[in-house]
């Protein structure tokens, strides 16, 4: 995950080759994704700041 140059609360996550699984910005009480780039299960909790991904990586 790496941060957003011009918003420090927009964060992007990458896969092994650079491209967006998912990116989002995070506020005082809100969540906004921004970009999916694949299915991705998303567990957001507000109350906490945390945000689980879970999706496996496909393997070739």
């Amino acid at each position: 995950m790496y941060t957003n140059q011009e918003d420090q609360y927009a964060f992007p996550v990458l896969d092994g080759e650079l491209d967006t699984v998912v990116a989002f910005s995070v506020g005082d009480a809100s969540v906004q994704v921004s970009n999916c780039g694949y299915d991705v299960n998303l567990d957001i909790n507000v109350d906490t700041r945390l945000i689980t991904i879970g999706h496996e990586p496909e393997r070739e």
